[in-house]
């Protein structure tokens, strides 16, 4: 049988193709592909949504919960996104140095305590999942958190926040304690101002918060701008840039969430203050206000407390002091708090 040329260019144009489209299904679509990871408790529809690019969803390097999307065809921008469960500080979102700029994150409204920016978030999951689930039981000191980051590319703020919800949901249900309700459409508080000059007399937006003269080191950090959240938000920050050289910045916070606010003031660290209207260490104090205990953080960002230092440790001690004093007496107008005195020693 004869066959001619034409119809076996025909047929091998027709293998190229056919191979070419199954190339293309394999690597830049999830035709065939796993629909979910992570031992179940991601999805690939959330995965989908939330990787806002082009190709086909794997793991990378199981078990660790990493995931990435790449294509080969496309020439779109890979994106990858981590989750992790950890042991942190019940207020580690406001003071410590990975989550920078707590004023920028948007936050969970409702019974949920979480947070998310465009790269990365945290939820803390229920006092009643520290027993049962990993890694080990916390200690007075820790809360568990679930969190997912963004180690490629970036994501809407509240495909990002569905994720992670339905990411800690799955963890506490596997854990035998599903106390986080699960919704499609998580409700979040945004940043309420942009970067903004600073009123040293009414810094972060607040009646009557005065910068004093001691936190300018001497003229070595000048006011500057700030930015902050939404006051309606049961968790609130404040970043403050000082002009100088470096990274001179402080944040402060408040919130009335009990997740935070009650493992805050159980924390063995914490002294309590005359009249035992709350409790203090540090950057971090507990008040009773009108009947509803309130927390009230302040942290210095590294660069900010090495030029106080290089002055001494008593310029640094009385420009902490005298910050969190103008903080607590203006800010706790606004939650009808005791007035209260920073003891020298706290």
């Amino acid at each position: 049988m004869h066959i001619s040329r034409k119809k076996v260019v025909a047929i091998f144009l027709a293998g190229s193709v056919a191979a070419t489209a199954g190339m293309f299904l394999w690597s830049d679509t999830n035709i065939l592909g796993k629909s979910d990871f992570c031992d179940g408790q991601v999805s690939l529809p959330d995965l989908e949504s939330t990787l806002d690019t082009r190709g086909r969803i794997s793991a990378v390097n199981p078990p660790s919960c990493t995931i990435e999307r790449t294509s080969r065809f496309s020439g779109s921008t890979d994106a990858r996104i981590s989750f992790a469960t950890s042991l942190d500080y019940p207020d580690f979102q406001f003071q410590t140095n990975v989550w920078k700029e707590p004023s920028t994150m948007s936050y969970f409204s409702g019974e949920i305590s979480g947070a998310v920016s465009d790269t990365r978030g945290w939820i803390i999951l229920p006092n009643s999942c520290w027993d049962t689930s990993e890694p080990a039981t916390p200690t007075r000191e820790r809360v568990r958190t679930v969190q997912v980051k963004m180690e490629e590319g970036t994501s809407g703020r509240e495909d990002l926040a569905r994720i992670l919800l339905h990411f800690a949901q799955n963890k506490s249900s596997a854990a035998g304690c599903p106390d986080i309700k699960l919704t499609d459409a998580p409700q979040l508080s945004h940043p309420e101002s942009s970067d903004s000059d600073t009123d040293s007399d009414n810094a972060c937006g607040i009646e009557g918060f005065k910068l004093p003269g001691s936190v300018f080191v001497n003229n070595k950090a000048k006011p500057g701008s700030e930015q902050y959240g939404d006051r309606n938000s049961k968790s609130w920050a404040c970043d403050l840039h000082f002009r100088g050289p470096g990274e001179l910045k402080t944040s402060f916070a408040v919130s009335t969430d009990p997740n935070i606010v009650e493992n805050v003031k159980n924390m063995d660290s914490l002294s309590d203050l005359p009249k035992k209207v709350g409790r203090i260490h540090d950057g971090r104090m507990v008040l009773n206000c009108a009947g509803v205990d309130v927390y009230f953080g302040m942290r210095f960002y590294p660069e900010y407390s090495r030029i106080l230092l290089d002055q001494d440790k008593k310029s640094y001690a009385e420009a902490h002091r005298a910050l969190f004093q103008s903080y607590i007496d203006s800010a706790g107008k606004q939650y009808s708090c005791p007035t209260v005195v920073i003891p020298e020693d706290y």
